[in-house]
Order: C-alpha cells, then sequence, then structure tokens
C-alpha cells in the first residue's frame, strides 16, 4: 500500500509539475513571438522611413542643380487717378509692383515706361470705387494690368502684378 501511496503522490506531483512547466513555455514562446513580432515590424518601418528619405533626399538634389528662375519685380512709381464714379468724387491711389520673367522684360518697361505707365492710368481710371472695393475687384484689376503690359511686349513676360499700395477715397 505504501507503494501505491507513493506512486499516487509521485503522479499528482508529475501532473502538478506539468502545467506549471508547459505555462511557462508557453509562456516564453509568446514572449519571443512578441519579441520578434516587435522587432520585425521595427525593422520593416524603419526600412521604409529611411528609403523614403533617400528618395526625398535624391528628388532635392536634383531640383537643386537646375538654378531658380530668374524673376525680377519692379516697383512703378504711385498712381493717383479719379475714378470713373458718376459723382466723379472718388479717387485712388495705388502702388503697383511686377514681376517679371527675365533681365529683358525689364530692360523693355524701362525703355517705355511712359508708355506703360499711361497704359495703367487709363485703366485704373476707367474703373469705378465699387468694383474695387471688393477683393474680386482688386484681382480683376491685378490681371487687367498684367494683360494690359502683355499685350504691349507681346510676349507674357509680367507674371504677376502685386498691389503694394491702395487707397479709394
Amino acid at each position: 500500500m505504501a507503494d501505491k501511496e507513493k506512486d499516487k503522490e509521485a503522479a499528482e506531483e508529475t501532473q502538478e509539475a506539468k502545467p506549471k512547466g508547459g505555462g511557462g513555455k508557453l509562456k516564453l514562446i509568446l514572449v519571443l513571438v512578441g519579441v520578434i513580432v516587435l522587432l520585425g515590424g521595427g525593422g520593416v518601418g524603419a526600412y521604409l522611413m529611411l528609403s523614403g528619405g533617400k528618395h526625398e533626399a535624391a528628388a532635392s538634389a536634383k531640383g537643386s542643380d537646375a538654378p531658380p528662375p530668374a524673376v525680377l519685380d519692379m516697383e512703378l512709381d504711385p498712381f493717383l487717378v479719379n475714378l470713373a464714379d458718376a459723382g466723379g468724387g472718388h479717387y485712388l491711389k495705388a502702388t503697383l509692383t511686377l514681376e517679371l520673367k527675365d533681365d529683358q522684360a525689364e530692360k523693355w518697361v524701362k525703355a517705355r515706361l511712359a508708355r506703360v505707365r499711361d497704359r495703367v492710368l487709363l485703366l485704373l481710371s476707367s474703373k469705378e470705387s465699387s468694383e474695387l472695393l471688393t477683393a474680386d475687384g482688386k484681382f480683376t484689376l491685378r490681371d487687367d494690368v498684367q494683360k494690359a503690359i502683355n499685350e504691349m511686349i507681346g510676349e507674357n513676360r509680367v507674371t504677376a502684378v502685386y498691389l503694394t499700395e491702395f487707397v479709394v477715397q
């Protein structure tokens, strides 16, 4: 009987040891799998980030080889004109800056400055104050001045017109 009891106790100890040992191994396996997944995910993420950075660096290096386009700003003297309102009591004071495509455009405008100013004065004085008080009116005015000067030049050498001073009274 003593042998049977010893066998029972040994069997119980073995059964108790198995779940403990199996659970410990299971935990170890889960931890190892988690570490591998984290390292693999981190490695893939780092690779994607680093390879993306190389592509951006290469793209910016290619772009830096080309010189920036030569754009010149030319500020015109202020314009003071009576507006085309019915009562005739409103005037406009505006200073314009032309953004020119290249040196040739600047030379052209300087050589014909009186003609350019005349064309802009006529254009400004044809506007009514109600047109110019809205943002859309100012955008339209800028576009009209650009178009008028480009028509005089014969090419699109004025790339933009900026209103640097603008008062309607």
